[in-house]
């Protein structure tokens, strides 16, 4: 979890490095090519310090 500086917004981020950057690309396609109310969408991408950042829709509550 993150909180967004913009909005102050909670936020979800998955954070990778760029070895799995491949296997990461396949992942974040078929989430974008897939619009379904159980699949988080994808906000934006970061690169920094040599890992990839996800960022996540915030519209979603996950409660385990």
């Amino acid at each position: 979890r993150a909180r967004s500086k913009e909005t102050n917004e909670e936020v979800a981020v998955k954070v990778t490095g760029m070895a799995e950057l491949r296997q990461i690309c396949t992942e974040l396609l078929m989430q974008k090519s897939t619009p379904h109310e159980n699949i988080v969408s994808i906000s934006d991408c970061y690169c920094w310090n040599d890992e990839l950042y996800v960022r996540f829709d915030s519209s979603f509550e996950c409660r385990l």
